[in-house]
């Protein structure tokens, strides 16, 4: 009777030590992709391969991203030759092309050699480009993929990038003017105030600079290029700490392009809405004294930023004055010439404010996004007031 007392007692104590032992994998293989799937799980805005891939067969039935062929993309671009090449970088090559439907675009290749590295990047892209729709964001047509191949199907921008037109090169002109230059700062402002604060997925650009604004037929900037771009939890949050899209890679250690990097960047900071509020400073300051923010010599060996800073209040009138030369518009009568400077005036104000090396004295891009549509408002304004009025009452308009 005591030995079968003592089996009972040993059973009922091994018993359930055997069934965790055997249910504890169980509940890890099976229970983590429900836990994913859960209410927290909602919460966070980060994608993982298998959702990138899921989502991609999606897009196959979804009429809205037309299924385009790899030979159709070869018969468009002529092969990927060298003729349609339009622009190169880390992560390939983008080139120009013409569809059988005569619709122009632009195909944005991963190079094979980098696609381990950047195969992030481009699935980031792809999420951020399909989830995101605003007049001054470049919009995607649809994505090619197989083996060893993955592209972006994007509209051909005909003006080109922001930068050929800030340094053209010897052989051609200028064609923008302040009045232009001020709507696509303004163009810009609004999209980055989108993804910041009404985008349903929140983005951080991380990379805003010339060559990543795109003007359209009409000289309407577009913001492209989110290969690096975070996705964040709320406007005030920093990325998720997941290892797609934190600091945890080489990737995420990129967090821009020299020159418009946040100083906070610099001392491990992940990236953040104040961060892009940097970067545009930086290129309002570039448009104004024509100078990249990489060119230390001719900056004294300083950013540009404190280059602007050092000659700001007092000392700012061969600053303005060499913008008036490049960007002043033709055709306007010289009494406009005040008009001009305000402008140029409020641009390098902002340019200062937005550079601040404090994160959260910068301005916000919807308060950004507000001065320069003012700023653009008023300048659209003035010069027909003074073109419409009567020959007496014209100098009261810049009075």
């Amino acid at each position: 009777m005591q030995t079968c007392k003592k089996k009972h007692k040993y059973a009922v104590i091994l018993l359930p030590v055997l069934l965790s032992l055997i249910a504890t994998p169980f509940l890890c293989v099976f229970g983590y992709p429900l836990v994913r799937r859960s209410r927290f799980g909602k919460n966070l805005t980060v994608y993982d391969e298998e959702e990138a891939e899921d989502e991609e067969k999606q897009n196959r039935k979804d009429p809205k991203y037309p299924r385009i062929s790899y030979q159709q993309l070869i018969e468009a671009t002529g092969g990927f030759s060298s003729s349609s090449l339009v622009g190169s970088g880390r992560f390939g090559h983008v080139y120009k092309g013409v569809l059988r439907n005569n619709t122009k675009i632009a195909v944005k290749v991963l190079d094979p050699k980098t696609a381990v590295e950047f195969s992030g990047s481009f699935k980031r892209e792809c999420q951020i480009l399909k989830r995101t729709r605003h007049r001054n964001l470049i919009r995607i047509i649809t994505t090619c993929s197989k083996p060893g191949f993955k592209a972006l199907v994007l509209p051909l921008m005909p003006n080109g990038s922001l930068e050929r037109h800030l340094y053209p090169g010897e052989y051609s002109s200028r064609s923008l003017d302040l009045v232009q230059l001020v709507s696509i700062c303004s163009d810009v402002a609004e999209g980055i105030a989108y993804l910041h604060h009404y985008s349903p997925v929140k983005v951080v650009h991380c990379d805003l600079k010339p060559s990543n604004i795109l003007l359209d037929d009409d000289m309407t900037a577009l913001v492209t290029d989110f290969g690096i771009s975070r996705l964040v939890q709320s406007v005030e949050d920093t990325v998720s700490t997941d290892d797609s899209v934190s600091f945890g890679s080489t990737d995420g250690l990129l967090c821009g392009s020299v020159g418009y990097i946040a100083p906070e960047y610099g001392m491990g900071r992940r990236a953040s809405i104040h961060g892009d509020v940097y970067s545009f400073g930086v290129l309002l300051l570039e448009i104004v004294s024509g100078r990249r923010p990489t060119d230390v010599a001719v900056n004294g060996g300083s950013s540009l930023h404190e280059f602007i800073k050092s000659h700001y209040p007092n000392s700012l009138e061969g600053i303005i004055e060499q913008a008036l030369i490049r960007w002043k518009p033709q055709g306007k009568p010289e009494r406009c010439d005040k008009l001009w400077r305000e402008v140029i005036l409020e641009m390098i104000e902002l340019g200062l404010v937005c550079t601040q090396y404090t994160p959260s004295t910068r301005p916000n891009m919807l308060d950004v996004a507000h001065e320069m549509g003012q700023l653009k408002e008023y300048l659209f304004a003035c010069p027909s007031l003074l073109h419409n009025q009567p020959q007496g009452t014209q100098g009261e308009a810049i009075s």
